[in-house]
């Protein structure tokens, strides 16, 4: 194996139009600006920011679901958008996705053996028999056992967690070597979640794969990355304003914006909590991708903003063992 990472997302940019309706004028919004990130071989990525900030939008260009209108996405080396029909197939198969929505990603009129069975029986199996059998082993994999308990359930007969672990199991029936995990665990209840991630990430050290786990929440993000290591990728309103390892994002965080999220989250502690006032944001409102602040995305809301915030745009630069794009990360460093 190589120095290359398994993935590398090169200044990768994507537009949308929007409106453009009977009396209006279509506008076009960046989702993704200029956004550049590798995930290594077995490595973990937590690609964090605010719900709409475009987050959702990069993990579709990563396989392929979306094509980028700029920069490129490399898998193994190689642009995905120059591989040939069977070479972006073989892609496609080591590249796969867990829906945030365990309730619309499963279709409600096929049992769970029909849900699982259909990839298998196209890739991996060369008989119905085999694939029987290998549901079942991934069922079991999952913990949904015993297996034969569930293979000829409907979804509406399945709990949120349960069906959770079907779309886990899914999402690895073709032991692929990158899964974008969007929002995996939001929508089960809190009770659950963390037992969601332990089974990801066992999952992982039994098939070696990478994982970009997209969440908004920065307590999941700690939890996911604390017990896996890995890096953090922190997004605002299509653009990436710091990455780190891990532990030093966490631990001393450089963006305003990064500090924001942490200091917001709660603290089971009351006294901890009164200890740490969150800093004053100038703004409560997330500006409309339509109508993106000029220079820094953040200046409108930042309590640090200076006068060059809002006419210069920050490029990532390094700062100690970061990545930061703010004009005054010397500052917080």
């Amino acid at each position: 194996m190589s120095n290359a990472p398994l993935l590398r997302a090169n200044e990768i940019t994507k537009t949308f139009a929007t409106g453009g309706g009977l009396a209006g004028s279509k506008k076009t919004i960046t989702a993704v600006d200029r956004a550049s990130f590798t995930v290594g071989y077995s490595e973990n990525v937590v690609l964090l920011g605010e719900s709409g900030c475009g987050k959702s939008t990069l993990g579709k260009l990563t396989l392929g679901l979306l094509r980028p209108d700029l920069g490129s996405v490399e898998f193994e080396g190689r642009d995905i958008w120059t591989l040939n029909w069977r070479e972006f197939s073989e892609f496609r198969r080591n590249a796969q996705i867990v829906h945030q929505d365990p309730y619309t990603s499963l279709n409600p009129v096929r049992t769970i053996y029909q849900s699982l069975a259909p990839a298998m029986i196209q890739n991996k199996v060369t008989s119905a028999r085999d694939a029987y059998d290998k549901v079942r082993e991934l069922l079991t994999l999952v913990g949904l056992t015993p297996p034969e308990d569930f293979l000829d359930r409907y979804p509406a007969r399945m709990s949120g967690g349960q069906m959770q672990r079907v779309v886990l199991a899914r999402s690895v029936s073709l032991r692929p070597k990158f899964v974008v995990a969007d929002e995996a665990v939001s929508m089960l209840d809190a009770s659950l979640r963390l037992g969601a991630i332990d089974l990801m990430l066992d999952l992982q050290q039994q098939f070696k794969m990478s994982y970009l786990f997209i969440t908004h929440d920065f307590g999941i993000a700690r939890y996911f990355i604390l017990k896996s290591k890995g890096k953090i990728v922190v997004m605002y309103l299509g653009s990436l304003v710091e990455i780190g390892d891990g532990d030093s994002v966490i631990q001393k965080p450089v963006h305003p914006y990064t500090r924001i999220l942490m200091e917001a989250t709660p603290v089971p502690d009351p006294k901890v909590a009164r200890q740490k006032p969150i800093p004053k944001l100038r703004s409560l409102e997330v500006p409309r991708l339509e109508e993106t602040p000029s220079g820094c995305k953040f200046h409108t809301r930042c309590p640090y903003a200076i006068d060059r915030c809002s006419t210069d745009v920050p490029q990532l630069k390094e700062v100690g063992t970061k990545l930061v794009a703010c004009h005054l990360a010397e500052r917080f460093s």
